[in-house]
């Protein structure tokens, strides 16, 4: 992570596309033939696009992240200047004393509710983005390695049948690990404000300024985000969105990177499959 001038970006992820573009490339390998060879027969050009496909959509979905979260953090210190800001012109003005500038924090409500913020934007944008990306990495998972039966759709419908079973490959055992972890939370906090309608007066957001130090953004997310009820939503673990949603990306993307080479050896055996299978 980048930090100039109060403006963070979230680094690139070089190595995770060099991976994805290994996939495409064993994939497109399938597909190529010898100039007076016989046709290609159909069904491995349709994987070979079905797999790129995949793998793109891979791709945006982690950039669409990364780029929503670099904009949730610019958000917050776009919020920790303002209120650093207005407190030395209280100060300035004589409507808090000077006595206020040697506090530790001096809590400052920011008037900023869900809906008309764009740190609620973004945050809402950057939990809906990593649900897809996980969403997306299971269809890649699928479209490389076939499975009997009904495929899953999604990361939670991947994860249900191996929580209570030994889980086969090692891509398998590295999923579920990131999903209790931190996937099903990442979806959980997306479905509450998704469906649950959880507006308004959900959140605390708290700035607590440092006149002579760091300043710290607390945008409280709820303990409970499962459950359906307003009034039963409790506050007492502190849990910071900042802080969450920043190691939730770092743990969607080290779960990425860490199952695209297996992706990559199943790659390379099924390209050997069809290029035996070819006459």
């Amino acid at each position: 992570m980048k930090t100039s001038n109060c403006n963070l970006e979230i680094d690139a992820l070089e190595s995770m596309h060099r991976l994805c573009q290994s996939i495409i490339g064993k994939f497109l390998i399938a597909a190529i033939r010898a100039k007076n060879g016989p046709p290609i027969p159909k069904e491995v050009i349709d994987r070979s696009h079905r797999i790129r496909g995949h793998v793109l959509r891979l791709q945006y979905a982690v950039e669409q992240s990364r780029y929503h979260l670099t904009r949730f953090n610019n958000c917050l210190m776009d919020k920790v200047a303002q209120a650093e800001e207005e407190l030395l012109w209280k100060v300035e003005q004589g409507f808090l004393p000077k006595e206020i500038l040697r506090t530790i924090y001096f809590p400052t409500l920011i008037g900023a509710t869900y809906g008309n913020s764009p740190i609620f934007f973004e945050l809402d944008a950057t939990l809906s983005s990593l649900v897809r990306a996980g969403d997306r990495l299971v269809k890649l998972i699928n479209a490389i390695r076939p499975l009997q039966g009904v495929q899953s759709r999604s990361l939670r419908a991947f994860v249900n049948p191996i929580k209570n079973h030994s889980p086969g490959e090692e891509l398998d055992v590295l999923i579920l690990h990131y999903w209790k972890n931190c996937g099903e939370r990442i979806k959980d906090y997306r479905d509450m404000i998704e469906h649950n309608e959880h507006i308004k007066d959900d959140f605390t957001f708290l700035i607590r300024v440092s006149p002579s130090g760091k300043s710290v953004p607390s945008l409280i997310l709820p303990d409970n985000p499962k459950d359906k009820s307003l009034e039963n939503l409790q506050y007492n673990h502190k849990i910071n969105a900042d802080d969450f949603l920043n190691d939730a990306y770092k743990q969607t993307v080290k779960c990425i990177e860490d199952v695209l080479p297996h992706l990559r050896k199943l790659a390379i055996k099924e390209v050997s499959a069809l290029k035996n299978s070819q006459p």
